[in-house]
């Protein structure tokens, strides 16, 4: 097979049936239907899709020998660019009004990195798509959209140079490209997830995918065939939305049935299939023709949403969002995108679309490099001092004694990790775990006169302190645990303190009940071992908004219990392994919770940063709170 001289471009109503169900996919699992966890594989089909078209386009422009960089690139412009502009704006309107000072800086700075095409290298330095903190980046969908332009520049560039070979290699060199994409994609993955998830390098092989079917759309082949090899895709794309959770390393083995699958229903179809027939239905076509506007607007909706209720939303509430998704998305395509997408472009319209994209790049730029300078203008709040005052900050260790996601144990710093001045003691205690041991640094700083041992600090995000734990998204657990050991011996632990989120580790994969044999291996070293339980899970991930919708504007000075939504049963089963085990645990529950419900707020100020990470002041109180009731680990 190989790519037609003489390539035949028509409208497919079909294709827009398969971008009806990429968007409807991905707003479903946004909005948090059960059984959708895979929903975010609808971004792999609009891969597919996009890399069929654009390389029909450029097959047929290109053959004829009137292709045109400039034509091309204005037309992927006024195509794109209108309605993500219009977005941009509604997007930073709403935050002006609903968000808190730091996730409205956050934005001001996101919204420079989509209008230079770079919100996926943003969101990759910000945090992992799946990570709690997300939800409160209302642009984090436009990664993808970073990840098609940056495609869309190279690849009329790549297909000028495989057009220049002879037309028996112009096929080999787009698939060897497809494999080299793939198999980088496949190995990265296990090193570093989250650039493996945001870098176009490692997404290409999804755009050739699609590529790939130019070569056999045109294929004379029975529609009996055809019938039984799209269902075949679609099912590959139904089970991969069902399927295919957080838990899993994706991009890599696990994209490969929906992206075969968008390729099978692609390059099989035609008009008199049962398969073409039924995506070409016309409410089908319709939410496909709106797909890229509702994308647009349904996670800066779903995020503002959730954010001003300050809780998780109902069933209700998540139908409502998906239907005004579509509603403001239809709205955005008739009124915007539609306007400026048709048309062929002439010379002096793309230079005045490149000057009107270069004008509005650079105003949406000085807009969030102007929220960025103020500092997320926190002159709106009549209490935001009262409130950043409290803004916990957890970074003294960070990345040296409390390792991001992917850093690994040499980059610990021994000695250095002691919290406080390291005292005349014979004792020496090793506080080992994630991110919730870390959050302890604080309050132990702040009660260092009351403690009598040393303290010393290992810990690394995501890692619970499991011997061969392996959290999924998490390359170097095993090893940076491996090496809790050689800490021990060489800074003389006698005592080992075991704090984790119990709760997420047990998402991610790992067994809490190796947890025994982890403290049964700590013991044959001679030393004290202890657990700090899991701590309180709430329902929301702006607890400083939730202080100013209390308050109305004014200082609160009163409690605030909360009744938490994960870690109850995690607590339990920490619990029974310590009592198997024969170790004391420090129940973390009890400190903060009574009859069900967490004090989540004391005297106005927060006890924690987001949902379940203790702000400076929770963690004094935790500690303060430990030491009155002569518990802890510090004897």
């Amino acid at each position: 097979m190989e790519i037609s001289d003489k390539p035949k471009i028509s409208y497919r109503p079909d294709i827009d049936g398969l971008r009806a169900f990429a968007v409807s996919a991905v707003v479903l699992f946004h909005c948090g239907f059960y059984g959708l966890s895979g929903g975010f594989i609808g971004v792999d089909i609009f891969f597919v899709i996009s890399g069929y078209l654009i390389t029909s386009l450029l097959i047929r422009d290109l053959t004829k020998g009137d292709f045109s960089l400039t034509a091309f690139y204005a037309k992927r412009i006024r195509r794109l660019y209108p309605a993500l502009v219009f977005t941009l704006f509604i997007t930073l309107i709403g935050g002006y009004f609903i968000f808190m000072p730091d996730e409205f800086k956050e934005l001001g700075q996101s919204a420079v990195s989509v209008v230079t095409y770079l919100s996926n290298i943003f969101f990759w330095l910000k945090s992992d798509y799946f990570d709690g903190p997300s939800e409160l980046k209302p642009l984090l969908h436009t990664w993808s959209l970073a990840v098609e332009e940056q495609f869309y520049i190279i690849f009329p560039l790549i297909m000028i140079l495989v057009f220049k070979l002879h037309k028996k290699f112009r096929n080999l060199a787009l698939f060897a490209l497809l494999l080299l994409s793939l198999i980088a994609c496949t190995l990265y993955v296990h090193i570093d997830n989250s650039a493996a998830f945001f870098f176009m390098p490692f997404r290409i092989w999804e755009f050739l995918a699609g590529a790939m079917c130019t070569l056999v759309v045109r294929l004379v082949v029975k529609n009996t065939i055809r019938e039984i090899i799209t269902l075949i895709g679609l099912l590959l794309i139904a089970l991969s939305v069902i399927v295919i959770d957080e838990s899993m390393l994706f991009p890599g083995i696990s994209a490969i049935p929906v992206c075969l699958g968008t390729a099978l229903v692609i390059a099989f179809n035609n008009n008199e299939t049962y398969i073409s027939k039924f995506l070409a239905a016309k409410p089908i076509v319709f939410i496909g023709k709106i797909s890229y506007s509702t994308y647009l607007i349904h996670w800066p909706l779903v995020v503002f949403y959730t954010y001003y209720i300050i809780r998780e939303i109902n069933l209700v509430e998540k139908i409502t969002l998906v239907f005004l998704s579509f509603v403001f998305g239809y709205i955005i395509y008739s009124t915007v995108e539609n306007r400026f997408r048709k048309g062929k472009i002439t010379s002096k319209e793309s230079k005045t679309t490149f000057m009107y994209t270069i004008a509005f790049s650079v105003f949406v730029a000085c807009i969030g490099g102007l929220i960025h300078l103020q500092d997320g203008f926190k002159q709106r709040f009549a209490i935001n001092e009262v409130v950043s005052e409290e803004r916990p900050v957890f970074r003294a260790f960070s990345g040296k004694c409390f390792l991001s996601t992917n850093e690994s144990y040499e980059k610990w710093s021994g000695d250095n990790c002691f919290i406080g001045a390291k005292q005349e003691s014979n004792h020496n205690t090793l506080l080992w775990g994630d991110s919730h041991a870390n959050h302890l640094v604080y309050g132990i700083h702040s009660q260092k006169e009351k403690i009598k041992s040393n303290i010393l600090l290992f810990a690394s995000a995501g890692c619970p302190p499991i011997f061969d734990a392996q959290p999924n998204n998490r390359p170097n657990c095993a090893y940076n645990n491996s090496n809790v050991i050689q800490v021990i011996e060489s800074h003389n632990i006698d005592h080992v303190v075991l704090a984790s989120n119990w709760q997420y580790a047990a998402t991610q994969g790992v067994e809490l009940n190796k947890l025994g044999d982890t403290i049964k291996t700590l013991k044959a070293l001679n030393v004290k071992v202890s657990l700090v339980n899991q701590l309180p899970i709430y329902p929301i991930n702006n607890p400083e908004y939730l202080i100013l919708r209390l308050s109305n504007g004014k200082p609160l000075n009163e409690d605030w219990h909360l009744k938490p939504s994960k870690g109850q049963k995690e607590s339990k089963q920490i619990k029974q392994i310590a009592y198997t085990s024969n170790i004391p645990v420090i129940d973390s529950m009890s400190t903060f919770c009574d009859h069900g419900e967490c004090k989540i707020i004391q005297k106005g100020n927060l006890m924690v940063k987001d949902a379940g990470h203790l702000s400076e002041l929770g963690s004094s109180y935790f500690i303060s709170s430990m030491l009155n009731q002569n518990i802890g680990f510090w004897d």
